[in-house]
């Protein structure tokens, strides 16, 4: 078995996109509650992520010609 660990601080934008994009309040959450062993997170603003976003917007539906 492997296991490699990081012991640099990283940001909350970081994590998100680490953990498939999970919501940033949940990413505090983990971080606050050290639900992963040494998760350190330096940069604790909120940012929006271009893919979150993306991924949301709606699309018209293709014609059916």
């Amino acid at each position: 078995m492997v296991v490699v660990t990081a012991n640099s601080a990283s940001s909350l934008k970081l994590w998100h996109n680490r953990m498939g994009h999970l919501n940033m309040e949940g990413v505090k959450m983990i971080a606050d509650t050290e639900m992963v062993r040494d998760m350190k997170v330096e940069d604790r603003k909120i940012e929006q992520c271009e893919g979150c976003v993306l991924g949301k917007q709606h699309r018209e539906s293709f014609s059916k010609v």
